[in-house]
């Protein structure tokens, strides 16, 4: 995942909570939902916001091959999933 770039929406990463992964529209940048993921309604899960390449903080270049995108969504649920951040 070099050059590409996530962060926690909701601050503390916790065990044993469900985990979203917000994609956020092609002309935003994930902070831009900061508001959504610290809604008490969401309390209960771990929020991720996800920098598609060429977005927001990212450092990659924008790829015009969806499964890029694919690609990159997969890899970073597989590092969740093993960094035990999602059940």
């Amino acid at each position: 995942m070099k050059g590409l770039k996530y962060s926690s929406m909701n601050g503390i990463i916790s065990l044993g909570k469900k985990t979203l992964i917000v994609i956020h529209r092609g002309h935003e940048y994930g902070e831009r939902l900061q508001e959504f993921a610290t809604h008490p309604l969401f309390a209960s899960y771990n929020i991720f916001a996800f920098d598609m390449r060429g977005h927001g903080h990212t450092k990659a270049s924008v790829s015009p091959v969806f499964m890029d995108s694919v690609r990159d969504l997969d890899t970073f649920a597989k590092f969740l999933q093993q960094s035990r951040c999602s059940t």
